[in-house]
């Protein structure tokens, strides 16, 4: 399993991102765009399906 990225080290990339966009681009973004926040969930794992590996939710 890899380290989780930082929120800076992500609001940093957006931010780079963002400054590379052009006037449509950045547009579109500011109106799709939301917060990033940390979370975690336990129960989630990754499984092979018809289109390669998917995010599996199992309940119990």
């Amino acid at each position: 399993m890899w380290p989780p990225i930082s929120i800076d080290k992500i609001e940093l990339l957006i931010l780079q991102a963002e400054l590379t966009m052009d006037y449509k681009a950045l547009n579109l973004w500011n109106l799709i765009k939301v917060t990033p926040h940390k979370w975690q969930e336990n129960r989630l794992e990754m499984r092979v399906g018809a289109f390669g590996w998917l995010p599996y939710l199992e309940i119990k």
